[in-house]
């Protein structure tokens, strides 16, 4: 691949991503929820009764540490997840959502099904599965770039 056409590649990347969440959080505004807030309270969801920590939202999302306190804490004024403190060690708070959270839940999950049939309208199935698989060795390089950056 060429110069432009990475730069092309990457360009397109980055208005898929706003264009995604901007659909998502035109979708939730009625909610008060943005897209990365919808996030969240899905991975939360998805992980009901299970133990979820800020550490778990961080790497598993790939959201910064600053980003998932801010998140929780709106989450939190918005009565969708409460904190408890683990009887172990007071510094770990488990993140549970609520039952506001599970109601809005399915409407998340429609909304996101939604978006999936759109961007993935008029791909076959082999194509869709073969840009899902372009996509993560995508990020694994990404992941690997990042590390080598911070081993300088």
């Amino acid at each position: 691949m060429d110069q432009m056409e990475g730069r092309r590649a990457l360009r397109l990347l980055k208005k898929v991503n706003l264009g995604l969440e901007s659909s998502i959080n035109a979708g939730m505004a009625e909610m008060d929820l943005t897209a990365a807030q919808c996030d969240v309270l899905g991975y939360l969801e998805e992980h009901r009764g299970k133990a979820v920590y800020s550490t778990d939202l961080h790497r598993d999302l790939g959201v910064s540490r600053a980003a998932v306190c801010a998140l929780i804490k709106k989450l939190r004024a918005k009565g969708f997840v409460t904190l408890t403190a683990e009887p172990s060690d007071d510094r770990q708070k488990r993140i549970e959502p609520t039952g506001r959270s599970g109601l809005l839940h399915q409407k998340m999950e429609r909304r996101v099904d939604r978006v999936v049939r759109q961007i993935y309208r008029d791909f076959t199935e082999d194509e869709a599965e073969a840009f899902t698989g372009l996509l993560q060795r995508m990020y694994e390089n990404v992941q690997t770039m990042i590390k080598e950056e911070a081993d300088l």
